[in-house]
Order: structure tokens, then sequence, then C-alpha cells
């Protein structure tokens, strides 16, 4: 096969941005930030859904913190609809907030915690730097090796990912 020197300069091109992002992204992995891309705009502000839930014997949940560990008012809550293990409250997210994923297989849980720190709107992406993943046999194990304030937000992103079919918010302020 045999190129025009157009398309090699082009085939070239586009080999040197895909290079330079990966370079970006094993830049930003070893300084511990995560792209995680649940960013919803909801009008004027950027939110993340509260979501999940468990089937048999295997589950997951997301749940978002505000800074201090504390609940976040919802700004929707789905309430109809086909919602087992679905979105369940749409929550505004600001930098400094926390955002919890909890992964479930019997007793045993995987907690990851991650502060946002800042958004990437066009890719609809929370730009985000973890601040703890803990895995154990034993959901008390768990909790006990994570920061104290976030400690309420871990149990509840953990009871989600337990929840048979998770049909409504599990950690939002009234």
């Amino acid at each position: 096969m045999f190129w025009s020197e157009k398309a090699f300069k082009s085939y070239s091109q586009a080999l040197e941005n895909i290079l330079k992002t990966f370079d970006g992204i094993a830049k930003k992995q070893q300084q511990g930030i995560k792209e995680l891309y649940i960013l919803e705009v909801y009008g004027d502000l950027l939110c993340a859904w509260e979501k999940g839930g468990a089937g048999c014997n295997t589950g997951s949940a997301t749940v978002i913190a505000g800074s201090q560990g504390e609940a976040k008012k919802a700004i929707k809550v789905r309430t109809s609809g086909h919602l087992a293990g679905r979105e369940h409250a749409l929550i505004p997210v600001e930098i400094g907030d926390h955002i919890i994923f909890a992964f479930a297989f019997k007793r045993k849980c995987i907690v990851e915690i991650y502060r946002v720190v800042g958004f990437d709107v066009a890719r609809k992406a929370i730009i985000s730097k973890k601040v703890v993943e803990v895995e154990g046999q034993a959901i008390e194990e768990v909790l006990q090796k994570l920061p104290e304030n976030l400690v309420k937000a871990a149990s509840a992103a953990i009871a989600k990912a337990h929840c048979y079919h998770c049909r409504e918010p599990h950690y939002i302020a009234k």
C-alpha cells in the first residue's frame, strides 16, 4: 500500500495527538487525577446522579456527599418508570464534594472515594482526585478504614450497593 504525502502527514499528526493524549492521561493518573464520566448539566447546574442497587449476589452504587461528607439536597428525585438499580436522585456537584462508589459481592465490598477538583463540561466529565480505596470481607472492616467524616456517606453507598433492586435514594438531605 502506498501513502500519499498528504495522507501520511495527516496520519502522523493523528498518531502524534493520540500519543499526547495518552501521555496526558498517564501524567494525571500518576497525580491521582481521574475523569469520571458521570456529569449531567441541568439548566445551569453541574450535577451527578445517585444511582445503583443490587441484583442477586452483586451490586454497585454511586453516592454524592458534600465537602465535609454531609448529605446534599437533590434537585430531582425519580419516582416512576424503571428505577431498579438505575438513577434515583440528581444532585448538584461543586468543587470539593465527594463521590463515593461502592461495589458489593455478598458481604465483601470495595469503596472508592473521590474528591471533585474540576469539571470538563464538553466531555461530561468530573475531574477528581482519589481520596481512598478500601476493600474488605466485612462492611465493618471497610468502614473502620475510611476517613471519619465520610463514614456515614460510605455506609449509605454500601447499603445502596446491597439493596436488592434499589428504587430510591439512600443519601440525600431532606
